[in-house]
């Protein structure tokens, strides 16, 4: 998971090319003053920048998705939920437009990393229904049916040519206020790409390179 840990020196750089947008707080202003004075260099900011709730980006091989968090909750959801006494959650959606996309996108997971270095974990809202367990001999047959009928919504991928609409599930009752970094499983647990917000969405292609400019960096003496 080290792409995380560089997602804030990313988002950094992006930031200098985009004026004051709306990052937040934690942005590093471009320099105004005297520009000859400071040679330009490749390296990250030193400070991250913090982003908050809102919309984000991603990429994966031809697919786009934009992430809405937190979202409103799911109506159909929450009546599980209630039903299975589960504590509260967060809720994230994603629409994946896979119509340029080469593989099945299933969502698997979203990592939100705050500035404090705690990892906040979204997973498909099938994979929340499996967990909460209801008993049909407690709440009924048609009850338990219900449930069934909610996670068979929830438990369908976007094809390459798709698009498509994901609710994700937070096991956590709030976001942070603020992010330093946030990874996107499309399709697995394995493959692992970054999110970035919104209005950085026209430079993901240099952010993702810097980032894999500094995986693949040999360690400093």
């Amino acid at each position: 998971m080290k792409k995380s840990l560089l997602l804030s020196a990313a988002l950094v750089v992006g930031l200098t090319g985009c004026g004051s947008g709306s990052a937040g707080e934690g942005a590093v202003p471009a320099a105004t003053e005297n520009p000859a004075a400071a040679p330009a260099s490749s390296a990250p900011a030193a400070l991250p920048a913090a982003f908050g709730p809102g919309e984000y980006y991603f990429e994966y091989k031809g697919a786009t998705g934009r992430i809405t968090l937190p979202s409103k909750p799911d109506a159909e959801i929450e009546e599980i939920r209630d039903m299975a006494g589960a504590g509260p959650v967060t809720y994230a959606t994603v629409k994946v437009d896979n119509r340029k996309g080469t593989e099945h996108i299933n969502m698997y997971e979203i990592s939100v990393y705050s500035p404090e270095g705690e990892k906040f974990t979204f997973s498909g809202a099938a994979s929340a229904l499996d967990n909460w367990e209801i008993d049909s001999e407690v709440v009924g047959t048609d009850a338990y049916n219900r449930k069934v009928d909610v996670y068979n919504k929830h438990i369908e991928g976007a094809d390459p040519l798709q698009v498509q609409d994901f609710v994700m599930v937070g096991q956590f009752a709030e976001l942070p206020k603020e992010f330093t970094g946030m990874n996107v499983m499309p399709t697995g647990g394995f493959d692992s790409v970054l999110a970035v917000p919104e209005e950085l969405k026209d430079q993901y292609a240099q952010m993702t390179q810097d980032v894999a400019q500094h995986l693949d960096a040999p360690p400093m003496d």
